[in-house]
């Protein structure tokens, strides 16, 4: 009998990809940006911003500059926001009455009277939008200098890259909710909420580590004070309140 020899047998694996190298892009130049970059259209195109006579190209240029200016001025009156400030503002003159005062020369968008953080009072200016720039400069010719309650006010027409979103940002403060007030009610509401006695407990502990470092300062000033007098002074747990 003849041996049978064992074939071992390999599964086919995925076909290897082939190296292809990496396409080579040319950078084309079409005929128009050849034409464009050539030196006798921009001679052409230079050609245009000059003045008939040579010896008037200085003015010609001087006066171009000025257009031009004209035109930006334009457009950002155009863009921009419609808003002036309105500074000796009298007491009685707030929020809504401002508002509906200056509703007769247009549709106002956006009122804001400056305020104190810490007491909420007027500061005396406010600031207020308008929808159209025409409006704003009308009422700054023709409110600039009105006597109200024996004040003299002032109306300025603000420029309209500097009238942002930062004028109406605390536009809510009043005397009920300034800043001042609020942190001094969450400063109540801290110091007399309940405790818990590992809070009560944590509290003296820390009492007294601060009450020995002032001790050993003072020893070395040479003043003798007992512990047990600065110990009197803590506060004694009752419930789950500190009665101080």
């Amino acid at each position: 009998m003849a041996k049978i020899k064992s074939v071992k047998t390999t599964k086919p694996g995925p076909p290897k990809a082939k190296k292809t190298s990496p396409l080579k892009v040319k950078k084309t130049v079409t005929q128009k940006a050849k034409k464009a970059a050539s030196p006798a259209t921009r001679k052409n195109t230079a050609v245009k911003f000059l003045a008939l006579k040579k010896t008037a190209d200085r003015e010609f240029r001087k006066k171009t500059l000025q257009k031009r200016k004209f035109l930006k001025e334009r457009e950002a009156q155009d863009e921009g926001r419609a808003v002036i400030v309105l500074s000796h503002t009298p007491h009685g003159f707030f929020e809504g009455q401002i508002k509906r005062y200056f509703r007769q020369f247009g549709v106002v968008e956006n009122v804001r009277l400056v305020r104190s953080k810490k007491t909420g009072r007027s500061c005396g200016y406010a600031y207020v939008e308008f929808q159209h720039y025409e409006v704003a400069q009308i009422v700054a010719k023709h409110m600039d200098g009105y006597l109200t309650f024996g004040k003299i006010m002032k109306c300025k027409v603000i420029p309209p890259e500097r009238a942002t979103n930062r004028l109406f940002k605390f536009k809510r403060i009043r005397p009920d909710n300034c800043p001042k007030l609020e942190n001094r009610r969450k400063a109540f509401r801290k110091l007399n909420k309940i405790r818990t006695e590992k809070e009560i407990k944590n509290r003296i502990d820390r009492l007294k580590s601060s009450y020995a470092m002032k001790i050993e300062k003072l020893q070395k000033l040479g003043i003798d004070i007992p512990m047990q007098t600065l110990l009197a002074t803590l506060p004694q747990v009752t419930g789950q309140k500190v009665v101080d």
